[in-house]
């Protein structure tokens, strides 16, 4: 399905436990503090402070709503990580100007242009209004069942916050997936790539394994 694997659960089901680049979640707890105006804990009836998934900008952890007793996918912003990206790219501005003025070879390949752009893609992504836009336009141009993008639950997503709801499932590799049920996954989800590309013209630019999840009803 086409839903982010970094909303969801890792690989396997394996959590972060233990990875370098996971934090401790007093430091995810101010973050939620601000982006729910401090009242989260009214929000979520459990939350389970071990993070499900870690990523370079984020960590996933696994709640329940307390309204409707939904299980959901928490994606909290790393705290600081956007001055702490800033800063980096500013440094590899300064370098990539310093070089173009001196190294002729080089100028061609414009590479301050080429840092700018990235940057700004960059700070984009840091923006999680960006991604549950996407998610939200995703379903609405789709024409697969079988194919989606998790739900968002937009009274809870900001800037640093998504609040999307849980999707059990496994990789699309997972020996659970018969070959009769995977040949007709890879053929619809080929169809579901072409229609993305060539007739919405809105796609999921990193489809790989770790971005997808095959549910138990073969979505």
């Amino acid at each position: 399905h086409g839903a982010h694997q970094q909303s969801q659960r890792p690989p396997g089901g394996k959590a972060c436990r233990g990875r370098p680049h996971q934090h401790q979640f007093h430091r995810a707890d101010p973050v939620l503090q601000a982006e729910l105006d401090g009242d989260y804990q009214t929000i979520f009836a459990t939350f389970d402070t071990e993070p499900v998934a870690c990523g370079s900008i984020g960590q996933v952890y696994r709640a329940t709503l307390a309204d409707t007793g939904a299980s959901v996918a928490v994606k909290v912003q790393r705290p600081n990580i956007k001055k702490a990206i800033r800063a980096d790219i500013e440094i590899i501005g300064w370098i990539v100007r310093q070089l173009n003025e001196k190294v002729e070879e080089v100028r061609p390949y414009d590479l301050p242009e080429v840092v700018a752009s990235a940057g700004k893609g960059i700070l984009e992504e840091l923006n999680f209004s960006i991604e549950a836009n996407n998610a939200h336009l995703f379903n609405l141009v789709n024409p697969y069942d079988i194919v989606f993008a998790p739900k968002i639950f937009t009274q809870f997503t900001t800037g640093r916050l998504t609040v999307s709801e849980w999707v059990e499932g496994v990789p699309p590799g997972d020996p659970s997936i018969n070959a009769e049920d995977g040949k007709k996954l890879a053929t619809l989800g080929c169809q579901s790539v072409f229609d993305q590309i060539f007739i919405s013209g809105f796609f999921h630019a990193d489809p790989h394994g770790g971005n997808i999840l095959i549910t138990q009803d073969r979505r």
